[in-house]
């Protein structure tokens, strides 16, 4: 570095002088010439700091760039580096703190490798509820989803908007391990051996239910093992070992025993048996074709001893019988390719079995259990019963028939008919091409008045004063053509229910029969005899079977307000007991070989009346 020059001389003197003043002096001049040098490095300083300043005020002020990026970096700071420091220090903070956070839980949660030696949450999990433990918490929680400690309902059905759940509720898949059970009278958890009758035992999941609602498992055999009911709070509220029950008023779910052997069970909403069939969830799009076979047979058909009794298998479903195989399970009766026939010899109780099978396979596509009741033909004996059947054209020609009156005329008891349409004894209320909306609400309705169909004026009109059966028949100008069959249906169930509530209101004890609507002739050449190209036969035997379907939907099993559904649908045979026309050629150019076809579409012959007489004959010996 350089020397100034002033400084380097009085340094020689101070060096090369001998007297102490002249020392003395070299000594303060120096000095003072260091100090002057020393104010203009200040000085110089102070000019540098002063220009740096102007620099940045003049960086930050006016680069319209850079200035608002340095102003919004300081962050309040006086500069950059004091704001870096403060969070360096902040960071290093937080980082030592989460490494304290983070071995406490790694220290609470450790365990060795299921000994059980070091306390844990990891070890406390893998102790199931009946004491036993197992080696991984992991396989803890996997038991807990397919069923160990399901009471807690942490695993619920899946609820979307496009997905939708088969009518079998109970999924065989999530079961509990083997040997426990929830006891249906007190709702707790029991394993064997503590329970020792339980061995082989199971139970389901939760399975989420409607209160106060009808449900029905699969039979006796699996409803036996026992049912238990269970609010929104998982309190236990009452337990069955019913086949058909009715959830209590504030259940929100319920759980199912089974058993090996029969995992296979079945709970479907409502009280009627239809075909097995497994849990499953699929997309919403997805088309349940099983519809078309699910056969409409009511789960009580009637009879009588030496008559004869059909179940004709077309008439019991949507799609073509001639596309199936059925196999019928009976004690008594005949298997034949169209037909269930049945002629009793002795009264009593008869289940029936009727499955329906495809492409030669097993296990069936659908499947219907029903009983035929059967009475003795001497039933009654002596009784004169009053009798009114209400309906359009089958009512109005099965009287016409005189099948009805021609049984009873053979019978030990007596029926005396009433209506204002026929001629006695074949009194009825039938109306050709009409509805039950007609019945109820038309003014041209005899039951109708003011508006309003009111059964007790209708006697006082007719001056009857006593009734013991109703039928009721309608359903073919129902269900012809609708716009909206849904909504038909609906019209129907609804007319027949004003109807009973009317009867009823009348007289409680009357023994109200719904017909279950009635089909078409085998063959679409009877409509097209009757209508040209306007109707389609398999379009109206689809309106006519699921209207069937929902009467018997909701009017079985409620003999006791006096209600019955009449299986007239069943015995009527329609290859054979409907009109046909002459024979006539094939063809316009082949006289040669002839056909027959039928002509009338809706209404049977005199045959087939006689066969729907029948089966209301049955009906009312055997609820005599």
């Amino acid at each position: 570095m350089a020397i100034n020059p002033k400084i380097k001389q009085k340094a020689e003197d101070i060096r090369s002088k001998i007297f102490g003043s002249e020392v003395r002096e070299s000594l303060a001049s120096g000095i003072e010439a260091i100090s002057e040098d020393v104010e203009a490095t200040i000085g110089r300083q102070d000019y540098v700091e002063e220009q740096f300043q102007d620099v940045l005020d003049e960086t930050t002020g006016k680069d319209v760039i850079s200035a608002p990026e340095l102003i919004a970096a300081r962050n309040g700071k006086s500069n950059l580096k004091t704001r870096l420091d403060g969070e360096h220090a902040q960071v290093t903070a937080q980082l030592q703190q989460t490494e304290q956070v983070f071995n406490e839980r790694v220290s609470q949660t450790i365990a060795t490798a299921g000994d059980g030696t070091i306390p844990s949450e990891l070890t406390d999990m893998r102790v199931m509820a009946d004491g036993s433990t197992v080696t991984v918490a992991g396989d803890a929680l996997r038991k807990t989803q397919t069923g160990e400690a399901i009471l807690n309902r942490a695993i619920k059905p899946i609820k979307t908007s496009f997905l939708k759940f088969g009518k079998n509720l109970y999924n065989a898949d999530t079961i509990s391990d083997n040997d426990r059970w929830v006891n249906y009278l007190t709702g707790n958890i029991e394993y064997y051996p503590a329970r020792d009758t339980i061995q082989g035992y199971r139970y389901s999941e939760p399975i989420e239910v409607e209160p106060s609602t009808t449900y029905r498992r699969r039979n006796a055999l699996y409803a036996q093992y026992g049912t238990s009911f269970f609010d929104d709070n998982d309190v236990f509220i009452s337990g069955t070992k019913d086949t058909v029950f009715t959830t209590p008023v504030n259940t929100a779910y319920l759980i199912l025993n089974v058993k090996d052997g029969r995992l296979d069970d079945q709970l479907e909403k409502g009280s009627h048996v239809t075909f097995y069939q497994k849990y499953r969830v699929v997309p919403d799009y997805v088309e349940d074709k099983t519809e078309i076979m699910q056969l409409n047979l009511p789960p009580k058909i009637y009879g009588l001893t030496e008559k004869e009794m059909n179940v004709y298998f077309d008439n019991l479903m949507i799609d073509d019988y001639r596309r199936y195989d059925f196999d019928v399970t009976a004690t008594i009766g005949k298997h034949q390719t169209e037909r269930y026939t049945v002629k009793p010899t002795a009264s009593g109780s008869y289940p029936v079995t009727i499955s329906v099978h495809k492409d030669r396979e097993i296990e069936p596509v659908t499947l219907q259990e029903t009983t035929l009741f059967v009475t003795n033909k001497y039933a009654g004996a002596g009784l004169t019963l009053d009798y009114l059947q209400i309906g359009d054209s089958i009512t109005h020609n099965l009287f016409a028939s005189s099948g009805l009156q021609n049984n009873f005329n053979a019978d030990s008891a007596n029926l005396n008919t009433i209506g204002t349409q026929g001629i006695a004894p074949k009194n009825h209320e039938g109306y050709p091409g009409q509805t039950s909306t007609f019945i109820v609400s038309d003014v041209a309705s005899p039951f109708v008045f003011d508006g309003v169909f009111d059964f007790e004026q209708y006697m006082t009109t007719q001056s009857y004063t006593n009734v013991d059966y109703v039928a009721i028949l309608f359903g073919a100008n129902d269900v012809y053509n609708p716009v909206d069959l849904d909504a038909a249906i609906q019209t129907v169930i609804t007319n027949y229910n004003t109807m009973i509530a009317s009867i009823h209101a009348y007289d409680p004890t009357i023994k109200v029969g719904i017909c279950v609507s009635i089909m078409s002739a085998y063959s679409q050449d009877a409509f097209g005899n009757d209508v040209g190209a306007a109707q389609a036969r398999w379009k109206f035997k689809r309106n006519v079977v699921l209207l069937g379907r929902e009467i018997i939907k909701q009017f079985s099993n409620r003999e006791t307000e006096q209600i019955y559904v009449v299986a007239t649908n069943a015995n009527l045979d329609t290859e054979h007991n409907f009109s046909n026309a002459t024979a006539e050629p094939v063809n316009g150019t082949n006289p040669v070989d002839l056909i027959t076809r039928q002509t009338n579409g809706l209404h049977p012959n005199y045959y087939g009346s006689w066969q729907l007489a029948d089966t209301i004959y049955y009906w009312i010996k055997n609820t005599i």
